[in-house]
């Protein structure tokens, strides 16, 4: 209910984080291979943030977790161009613990600090990476010993939603002018079905990539002009992409209104192929197939 665009059949197109968070910041030239994601692409206007610094935003990186496993730090910067310094976690209070024993912190702590920095910084356009692994899969809550499985899942859940329903607070107490798109990673595959038992995510199946992707604009002169928007159409990060462009075309801040409807018409389609490395996912004549080989496909099993 918070946001006024929301993207109802999204595909994250992959079920892994590093390959998720590239496709986000490569999201300019539409959907890649797996394989295409980890070399340079076709153009450097393929990099989403890189096109924003080019018209004066200044690059900001900000997580709740060190970004070390799997060199998460490293892709960010080789392989999505984020070329911006992680925001400083020093003095902030561990809240969980990750799979490996690394700090990871709470969201509104790590926001409500970034938001602050903001308030102290000359830069006058900013745009900000977020990545949040609050969800994910091994986590321990500190205080929240021999919780786990499902009841740790809906705890943290709570937690996460409360921490960014108290955020879009601040951020309307602010006055600021802020756009905020949230994007999850991929699901967590908390079922299971015939093919992976629960928490297993090797194959990307349609209902792990599904993802809630929604779109929020806080500004203390601008309004909206009608509900929120939902979007019905198979839509994936070009069609994220292009949203942001037509804020800044339209220029809805000098304007004090928006219309989401106006916003969103005719934005750019992709159908649901999802990839990690080895398996392909997609959809035909309203079905989903995999394949394990790039040649032979099989009807994925959903019941």
């Amino acid at each position: 209910k918070e946001f006024d665009i929301m993207f109802d059949n999204f595909s994250a197109a992959t079920s892994y984080s590093g390959p998720a968070v590239i496709r986000l910041l490569r999201a300019s030239c539409g959907q890649e291979t797996h394989q295409e994601l980890f070399s340079a692409p076709s153009s450097k206007q393929c990099f989403l943030f890189d096109n924003l610094a080019k018209l004066g935003f200044q690059e900001n990186l900000l997580l709740n977790h060190d970004g070390k496993f799997d060199d998460f730090l490293g892709l960010l910067k080789e392989d999505g161009d984020l070329q911006a310094p992680l925001m400083s976690q020093a003095g902030l209070e561990q809240y969980q613990s990750a799979f490996d024993g690394s700090p990871i912190y709470r969201d509104k702590e790590v926001l409500t600090r970034w938001l602050g920095n903001r308030e102290n910084a000359q830069d006058s356009s900013v745009v900000a990476l977020y990545n949040t692994i609050s969800l994910h899969d091994g986590n321990r809550i500190i205080r929240a010993s021999g919780k786990v499985g499902l009841v740790s899942y809906k705890l943290r859940l709570k937690n996460l939603l409360d921490d960014l329903y108290d955020f879009f607070q601040t951020l309307k107490a602010s006055k600021r002018n802020v756009v905020v798109m949230l994007v999850p990673e991929h699901g967590a595959g908390m079922r299971g079905d015939k093919m992976q038992i629960a928490g297993m995510r090797e194959i990307p199946s349609s209902t792990i990539v599904h993802t809630p992707v929604g779109m929020k604009i806080f500004g203390e002169n601008i309004t909206r002009t009608g509900d929120t928007v939902h979007i019905n159409a198979e839509s994936s990060y070009l069609a994220v992409s292009a949203l942001v462009s037509r804020i800044l075309a339209q220029d809805i801040y000098s304007q004090k209104t928006f219309d989401p409807k106006v916003l969103t018409q005719g934005l750019p389609k992709t159908k649901m192929v999802a990839q990690n490395s080895g398996t392909t996912v997609m959809e035909y004549n309203n079905k989903p197939y995999v394949s394990l080989d790039g040649s032979t496909w099989s009807e994925y099993p959903t019941k």
